[in-house]
This record gives structure tokens, sequence and C-alpha cells, in this order.
């Protein structure tokens, strides 16, 4: 599989689970009428969650040709883009997670069994823009380079490999 392939599976999935989280944001939502907090920060969430896949669209859309030379072809913008989001989700995951256990304590309904699937979907998509961001780390500096267009090797000739294993004999 090329970098190329990788990245593109999980941009999808990236924007699969995003549209996913917006959706669910909205019955959560709607589920939260009165509660003051709850309504502003679920919507909040479905918002970010749309914007996500959006910009997921927006760099899958450029990352298809990584011979072009506009700024968002290039692995930077990839790396900040998914570092930035890995931030968000956790962050996010981490605040929905303590106030639903908070929330359900008090409420009956489908409220808590929303949230946690609300809570769930951030949590892998933080799993997901992280494992995104590993791909463009844990290459190597050529290969991102060569998929930037700045290199002689050709894009077909690259692919993920396992890395060989280093093993002493004593």
């Amino acid at each position: 599989m090329s970098l190329l392939e990788a990245r593109t599976v999980f941009y999808f999935l990236l924007v699969l689970v995003g549209l996913a989280e917006t959706v669910l944001g909205a019955f959560v939502v709607t589920g939260a009428r009165n509660d003051f907090f709850s309504t502003p920060f679920y919507a909040t969430g479905a918002a970010l969650a749309a914007i996500t896949s959006l910009w997921t669209v927006v760099l899958v859309i450029f990352g298809l040709n990584p011979q072009w030379k506009h700024a968002l072809s290039k692995s930077g913008a990839h790396v900040t883009s998914t570092l930035v989001f890995t931030i968000v989700w956790v962050v996010y995951g981490i605040a929905s997670a303590i106030s639903m256990s908070s929330k359900c304590r008090h409420i009956q309904g489908n409220y808590c069994a929303l949230a946690g699937a609300f809570t769930g979907l951030a949590f892998l998509l933080f799993t997901l823009t992280s494992a995104a961001m590993c791909l463009f780390c844990c290459t190597p500096r050529t290969r991102r380079a060569q998929e930037d267009g700045d290199s002689d090797i050709p894009s077909h000739e690259l692919t993920l490999r396992a890395p060989k294993s280093h093993t002493v004999n004593v």
C-alpha cells in the first residue's frame, strides 16, 4: 500500500466518523433541550465535527496530486491539520466524558446513550487523527519529500513496509 493510499483511507474514515459525529451531535442537542450547558457544548462539538470533515475533504482534494505546488498539497499542511485535530478531539472527548458522567446521574432517557455515543465518536476521531499524524511523522523524510514532489523517486515505488528488525546476537 502506498503512502497516498494509506493517507486516503484514514481521511475517508475521518470524513465518515466526522459526519456521524455531526448528526449525533444534533440528536444530543435535541435531547438536552433544557440544559444550559449541554446544548451549546454538543452543538459546538457537532460544528467541530463538520469542520473536521470539510477540512479533511479539502486535504484529500489537494493530497491526491502531491506534485501540485500548492501549500495544501505538502505534507506540512497535513501534519499541522492532523495535529490540531488530534488536540481538539482529545480535549473534547475528555470534556464530553466528564460532562456526561455528571449529567447522567440526574437525567433519564436517551440523553445518556446519545452522549455516550458522542463521546465514543470523539475519541474515535482522536484515534484516527493521531494515526494519520503518525503516518506522516513515522515516514522517512525522503518519502515525504518525494510525495511532495521534491524528489526524483517515482511515487509508485514508495510503499509502506514494516521496518527492518535490528537484532543483536550475543
